[in-house]
């Protein structure tokens, strides 16, 4: 076989056994695994930046993880 055919074999043999591959899961921990609702009391002096993470923490969080939006304490 000439080097062009040698080439053309590798490179078709590579194309079929890419084609085999599997996506493997992703390794680690999830958000809804590892995260919780922030609380916050009329105690906390918060900036404006802080407040607009935390209301993106928890809404992320409700859509995600179905967070109620209340404490356990606060359902029953």
């Amino acid at each position: 076989m000439k080097c062009g055919g040698k080439a053309l074999l590798l490179f078709i043999v590579s194309c079929m056994v890419s084609g085999c591959v599997i996506k493997t899961q992703t390794s680690g921990v999830l958000f809804c695994d590892t995260a919780n609702p922030i609380y916050v009391s009329n105690e906390d002096l918060m900036t404006e930046e802080t407040e607009r993470q935390i209301l993106t923490h928890n809404m992320v969080g409700e859509r995600l993880c179905q967070w109620s939006g209340k404490k356990a304490d606060e359902s029953a």
